[in-house]
């Protein structure tokens, strides 16, 4: 299985049907290039439902013991996983400043100074609420929203 969860060609027409003509001006390397970006980012930054179906396996899914909240299971890779893969390779495409933002880890200027020259960043957490986290919400192991349980 290759490193990235989906093809240069799926990708083509993914971003053909959403008028993302960047992608079109891309080499088939360098398309591989930000699949393979978008992949490992979200396989490292989010922790899915059920377990890999084979201990070899590169990627994070297929995952096997995977269920939605209503009890259906998560077979394949699922949708979610495919569209935020999709749009996070699109943006690596553009620029990495645009993935880090997709993602929820860009830092934001927090403080500004013009005499002196002075600026602060305030990084926001891992899994800020970022469009590719609210896609991938639905097969993430649910947060425990800041709960404690106890037994």
């Amino acid at each position: 299985m290759p490193d990235y969860y989906l093809t240069p060609s799926i990708a083509d027409d993914w971003c053909a049907d959403r008028g993302y003509s960047h992608w079109s001006l891309l080499t088939t390397q360098q398309k591989e290039v930000a699949l393979i970006n978008a992949s490992e980012w979200i396989d490292r930054l989010y922790t899915f439902r059920g377990l890999p179906e084979d201990h070899t396996q590169v990627r994070a899914w297929p995952r096997c013991d995977a269920y939605r909240d209503d009890g259906r299971a998560i077979t394949g890779i699922p949708a979610e996983v495919k569209d935020a893969v999709l749009m996070l390779a699109s943006a690596f495409a553009e620029s990495e400043d645009l993935a880090e933002q997709l993602l929820g880890t860009a830092s934001r200027v927090k403080q500004e100074k013009a005499g002196s020259i002075a600026v602060h960043y305030e990084t926001l957490p891992y899994r800020y609420r970022s469009k590719i986290t609210r896609i991938l919400m639905a097969v993430c192991v649910p947060s425990m929203q800041g709960q404690i349980r106890r037994g």
